[in-house]
Formats: C-alpha cells, sequence, structure tokens
C-alpha cells in the first residue's frame, strides 16, 4: 500500500489542494494531510521526459526552454541540430490566417555543460 495518494495528473492535482483547503477549515488528520503533501510535492516535482518546459505566455506566443540532447558539444552543433528539428518556418497562405505555430525567434546557451535554447513560437491567428 501507499504510504500517501497517488496523483495521477491535473485533476487529481486540483483535487488534491481542493482538499487541503477543506483540511485547513476543518480538523481532518494531520497525518492524511501531510500525505497528501507529500504527493502533491511528488507529482510537481516528478521528472519528465520531454526536455520542454513553457515559460511564458500571452495566448498567442509562448517561450519555451529547451533542452537539447547532451551529445551537443559546441555552438555549431546546437544550431544545427536546433534548426533541423525544433525551428517551425513560418507557412504563407493565400487564405490569410493557418493557425499554425511557427519559431519567431531563439537563443542558444550553455549551461552548465549542456546546450539549451530559449524558443518562442506564435500562432498565425
Amino acid at each position: 500500500m501507499n504510504e500517501y495518494p497517488t496523483i495521477r495528473g491535473n485533476t487529481d492535482l486540483r483535487m488534491a489542494y481542493s482538499f487541503l483547503s477543506l483540511a485547513l477549515e476543518t480538523a481532518l488528520p494531520i497525518d492524511f494531510t501531510v500525505a497528501v503533501k507529500r504527493a502533491i510535492r511528488k507529482y510537481t516535482h516528478r521528472q519528465t521526459d520531454y526536455g520542454i518546459r513553457a515559460i511564458w505566455s500571452d495566448g498567442e506566443s509562448c517561450v519555451y526552454l529547451v533542452a537539447l540532447p547532451e551529445t551537443i558539444d559546441s555552438r555549431e552543433g546546437a544550431k544545427s541540430y536546433f534548426e533541423d528539428v525544433e525551428y517551425r518556418p513560418p507557412i504563407n497562405s493565400p487564405y490569410d490566417c493557418t493557425g499554425l505555430a511557427f519559431t519567431s525567434w531563439y537563443r542558444l546557451f550553455e549551461r552548465r555543460g549542456r546546450w539549451y535554447a530559449y524558443h518562442c513560437m506564435c500562432l498565425d491567428v
């Protein structure tokens, strides 16, 4: 048996936070409340395989932090990889807006021996 509840997605996470707000208003057992807090912490600090994290958005554009593969060891290699794999060119259409995402800008940088990119994606709306 788990020592704390399992959170499997955002719906479960919202329910756990709702439970915590209820626990503050009532006299629920402290052990279970601590277990829910641990489950929330485990879910929010889980390791994901995406390598991409949104760090800013305004609804029509979003800036992502993209972790490039660890095998890349130079700026030229990072630029080549990014332009081949991550870059999304704008697609012109005679019918006005396409609704497709495209790369507005990107910036490559190295942090702790690994290459990353800030990648700004916009929607053609």
